[in-house]
């Protein structure tokens, strides 16, 4: 298994994420919460489950909640989890300013 690492724009993104949704819906943030653990969970065991876009850059949808993605990148035995966004965000230009 490889280690997890949550850079601080991944965390944040999160946070307004369960926020926005627990303003209508306390517990649908916190099964949304649990399922981006799921999915971080899972790309430690399996971190090439998903194809690697141009720069090294992988995308993986939230287990359960496809309309969010995790970006992240491989480094020797570290998943740099990069943001967490909504699948419907330009994943490009948001990587592009990282």
């Amino acid at each position: 298994m490889l280690k997890i690492v949550e850079r601080p724009k991944a965390r944040e993104d999160l946070d307004r994420i369960a926020d926005y949704i627990a303003s209508d819906n306390p517990e649908a943030a916190r099964r949304v919460i649990g399922a981006v653990a799921d999915t971080y969970q899972h790309l430690s065991e399996w971190p090439e489950m998903s194809q690697a876009l141009l720069g090294g850059f992988r995308m993986m949808p939230v287990v359960g909640f496809r309309q969010y993605l995790v970006l992240y990148i491989l480094c020797d035995d570290i998943v740099e989890i990069l943001r967490v966004i909504r699948s419907d965000q330009d994943y490009l230009r948001i990587l592009s300013i990282e």
